[in-house]
């Protein structure tokens, strides 16, 4: 879709034509869509996907229009005696051009916004994404291709308009007019499309005129299925057998036909005279719950998980508008093209639509419910953190059950109609309830969220705001002392202390910019996601889960802003000035609520994440238009059985139809950076930010997400780009050295995106530490970097457990320290954990902090005093996991202090 068109349709006034395009030509779009997209990855020539995906969409829409056209002449006949003004008006409407119509419409939008195209070549077209100027006459340039189409096409209609009415003649051949005008100015690529769709229009209605209907009806798909197949075999690599099923699977449709025609020449089948009224009943029933089903619940449900991740702070945009845009299409794919297909078919033709629909209706709804849940994290564009990859055993059962599910329809569909009827109401009803029920909750969320986001721009002069782009975008300040003493605490979430070592070896010049640092790789968290790991890292070893558990008559979302609280309260009351930036779950909101430091006016708090604008390969309006459309085509990959789920959502694209590469050879992809960025820009913006001044001593601290957005960087300085292509700089297997000769493998997407998010990050704040040199105020800083959980990366030699999660480097944050006035790079084994960050903040500072919230002392007695308890926990959504302690979870024990000896990992139980 056009990014003009989109803009236009997310404006305050939504244009009619935008909605209709949704409901009528967006369902050929996306088809056409993800089949160009499926064969750019297995077919090299560019020019050769486009008779393929003509032959596999245009087949279709000329049968459909053919049985439309008879369907058509039928009642004319029956109306021929019939003098009303009714029966006259019905005969002028073209019920078979409505398909060819659209088909056309979706085909010319499809490839007059595919950039991809330009400037690729093909046979006599030297530009596919141009007009194909192929004739030249005395200084003129003439486009040939639309001249060919025009003339194929009034070929084949010659024979399509005879003995229609005058009226509907003059219809027809008008908008034989309107085509050539419009192909006559669009790209040679959409031109070529419909050159073959008009050849392969004029050849199949040959033979439906040549032969016997039953005979054709078989034939025609059958053949089509196998050039398909033919094609794919010939054109494509062999070792892409994902991309091809979404060729392959229609391909074998294609012969449904032909075997029904069989069985039933063979008496083994039997269609109904009719479609019953119980029939009409279930088809109606079937498409509106598929409706529901992939437009309102799926992407409602997805939402509903965190409404704030989908809103920008300072360029408000509603996250009903994505639910809005998927029902439309999916009304156009379910409700509307359905519905087109029914008037047109035959009554056998109807009773398939009939089963298919009911069957698709059934299948979605067990697809949805038992398989392909618990794939983790996705991202706002409907990304997962780590590919889903599901067994061919639990492809083969679900294939099973699906086979299982079709027969049990067929018996009760022929016994007890009138039970599927109820069935598909019943569960229309319960979707439509769970849509209601998550569009309460992310409308009351959303009225959270916007009381926090005003809360936080109304705190903020506006002589501290600039303009960038969409809105207004405030931006922190950071001030330090050039006279006074400055304490610097920066929690990388998710940053793997492992992986440091590697990234100082590759890039020598960090460990000059990190000069005073002393990284403690022997370091542990308490926890493995933010809600759980994240409180010790502010407040110390009272806030560990085990801590915060013994503490029940207090609520988690008190006890987290008691953490956040506790080093800005404690430096500001010792007269420090204190900067907070991006508190992670501040109010146990997403988005940070910064009211819970209202009570000390000398804290200032900021957000930054969202204050600045995306590079314009990822500019905010590109971001909605993806996630809109990824929205739907996240339902569809949900609703599939599994075996076509990997094709469909290819590497996260979702097959999006200009990103051509993909995360297949860990050496070049197109991936979801929008949250990368955001969090990215934070950390390079921090010299911008940063104001050295000569007033007393300072505090700041802040959470930084870069190393929690996992994303392939362009090689060699791991910047942020579009599409990645690091074959120049890598060979595979990809691998790194430490400076003592270890080796490091990034064989797969999740190690080496993070090694790649970990190393940029640190690119930025290595930047950040010239600057801090350059305004005099490096020597006098002490600077704390750490993080709160890890990450599981797979190393068999860092797993104590059977599970994922049982692995070191799960609880292995980064923990690097700089003391006043220290010099050079060193590490030290000592144990540690990062609940120290306090006290490694205040001391020589505060004298016996105390915490103000509960009274007791803050110290790393803990360390050793107690047994070092550390949980795991698969909730990590605050709210669902927000009660006054923490839901039950994985335990283990630390019983020694070398966290990298395995077997000093001990299990405790779930409790």
């Amino acid at each position: 879709m056009a990014a003009s068109d989109d803009r236009r349709f997310y404006g305050k006034n939504m244009l009619v034509l935008n909605i209709l395009r949704r409901l009528l030509t967006r369902p050929v779009e996306l088809l056409l869509e993800i089949l160009f997209a499926s064969g750019a990855r297995f077919i090299p020539e560019t020019g050769l996907i486009i008779p393929l995906i003509a032959l596999t969409v245009s087949i279709p829409i000329t049968l459909l229009c053919l049985r439309a056209d008879t369907a058509q002449r039928r009642r004319d006949a029956l109306m021929e005696n019939t003098k009303s003004k009714r029966a006259v008006f019905l005969r002028q409407i073209p019920l078979g051009l409505i398909p060819e119509i659209l088909h056309f419409t979706a085909g010319l939008l499809f490839f007059n916004d595919l950039a991809v195209l330009h400037g690729i070549p093909f046979l006599m077209i030297s530009d596919l994404g141009v007009p194909d100027g192929m004739l030249h006459l005395k200084g003129f340039t003439l486009n040939l291709l639309p001249v060919l189409v025009t003339a194929v096409h009034i070929i084949s209609r010659m024979t399509r308009t005879r003995g229609l009415p005058t009226g509907r003649k003059i219809l027809m051949w008008a908008l034989t007019a309107v085509y050539f005008s419009l192909l006559y100015g669009a790209s040679a690529g959409f031109a070529f499309y419909r050159l073959v769709s008009e050849l392969l229009y004029l050849a199949v209605s040959t033979l439906y005129r040549n032969m016997p209907y039953r005979r054709f009806s078989a034939a025609v798909p059958s053949a089509a299925g196998a050039l398909i197949l033919l094609y794919v075999l010939c054109a494509g690599h062999a070792d892409t057998l994902r991309d091809q099923m979404l060729f392959i699977v229609p391909a074998f449709v294609f012969q449904i036909p032909a075997v029904l025609v069989f069985l039933r020449k063979k008496g083994i089948l039997r269609f109904p005279s009719e479609v019953s009224v119980s029939g009409r009943r279930l088809f109606t029933l079937s498409c509106v719950y598929l409706t529901i089903l992939t437009g309102l619940q799926i992407p409602s449900m997805v939402i509903r998980s965190a409404p704030s991740d989908f809103i920008n702070i300072t360029n408000y945009y509603s996250p009903f508008h994505y639910i809005f845009s998927a029902v439309l299409t999916a009304a156009g794919t379910f409700l509307i093209w359905p519905g087109i297909m029914y008037l047109a078919s035959s009554v056998p033709a109807r009773n398939i639509l009939v089963f298919l629909s009911a069957f698709g209706a059934v299948s979605g709804t067990i697809n949805v419910m038992f398989f392909g849940n618990g794939r983790g994290i996705m991202s706002t564009q409907l990304v997962y953190d780590v590919e889903p990859a599901d067994t061919a055993a639990a492809a083969a059962v679900n294939i099973i059950i699906l086979i299982l599910a079709a027969l049990c329809l067929l018996l009760i569909r022929r016994k007890k109609e009138e039970l599927l009827n109820f069935l598909i109401f019943t569960l229309c009803v319960i979707k439509t309830v769970s849509a209601a029920s998550n569009c309460v909750s992310i409308s009351r969320d959303l009225t959270e969220s916007k009381r926090t986001i005003a809360s936080a721009q109304k705190a903020l002069p506006a002589s501290e705001t600039e303009s960038a782009g969409a809105g207004t975008r405030q931006l922190p300040e950071i001030p330090l002392s050039v006279n006074g003493k400055n304490v610097i605490v920066i929690m990388m979430d998710r940053s793997i202390g492992y992986f440091l070592p590697f990234i100082m070896a590759e890039r020598p010049e960090l460990q000059e910019q990190f000069d005073g640092f002393t990284f403690y790789p022997n370091t542990v968290s308490f926890g493995s996601k933010t809600n759980e790991g994240s409180p010790a890292l502010f407040g110390g070893y009272e806030y560990t889960p085990e801590r915060i558990n013994e503490r029940e008559d207090i609520t988690l979302a008190s006890k987290h802003n008691e953490a956040l609280r506790l080093m800005p309260v404690l430096f500001a009351e010792a007269g420090y000035r204190v900067t907070v930036v991006d508190p992670p779950y501040a109010g146990y909101q997403t988005i940070p609520d910064l009211d819970i430091y209202e009570d000390y006016p000398e804290i200032r708090a900021w957000h930054a994440e969202n204050m600045l604008p995306l590079a314009d390969d990822f500019s905010e309006s590109e971001a909605i238009i993806n996630r809109s459309r990824n929205f739907f085509c996240y339902s569809i990959f949900r609703t599939a059985p599994l075996f076509l789920q990997p094709a469909l959502y290819s590497k996260g694209t979702y097959n999006k139809a200009d990103t051509l590469l993909s995360f297949d050879d860990m050496l070049t992809a197109h991936r979801d950076v929008e949250a990368f960025q955001k969090a990215y820009n934070v950390l390079v913006s921090l010299p911008e930010m940063t104001a050295a001044d000569s007033g007393s001593s300072t505090f700041f601290i802040m959470d930084n997400r870069t190393t929690h957005e996992p994303t392939l960087l362009q090689l060699p300085d791991y910047t942020l780009t579009s599409q990645v292509d690091n074959t120049p700089y890598e060979t595979l297997p990809v691998t790194r050295t430490s400076a003592d000769g270890r080796t490091l493998l990034l064989d797969d997407e999740v190690r080496e995106t993070h090694y790649h998010i970990n190393m940029a990050a640190f690119i930025a704040l290595g930047a950040w530490m010239d600057n801090l040199k350059e305004n005099g105020v490096y020597d006098n800083t002490r600077i704390i970097i750490v993080s709160d959980h890890g990450h599981p990366m797979g190393y068999e030699t860092m797993k104590f457990g059977s599970e994922d999660y049982e692995d070191v480097l799960t609880f292995n944050p980064v923990l690097l320290v700089k003391d006043f006035d220290s010099r050079g790079f060193s590490a030290d084994e000592t144990f540690m954990t990062n609940a120290d960050t306090p006290t490694l903040a205040f001391a020589g500072l505060i004298d016996t902090p105390v915490n103000p919230a509960t009274g007791n002392p803050v110290t790393d007695e803990d360390k050793t005093g107690r047994e070092i308890l550390i949980k795991h926990t698969e909730i990590w959504d605050i709210k669902l996991n927000n009660g006054d302690d923490f839901l039950p979870g994985d335990w283990y024990c630390l019983t020694g202090e070398d966290i990298f000896d395995t077997g000093a990992w001990e299990y405790r139980g779930r409790h």
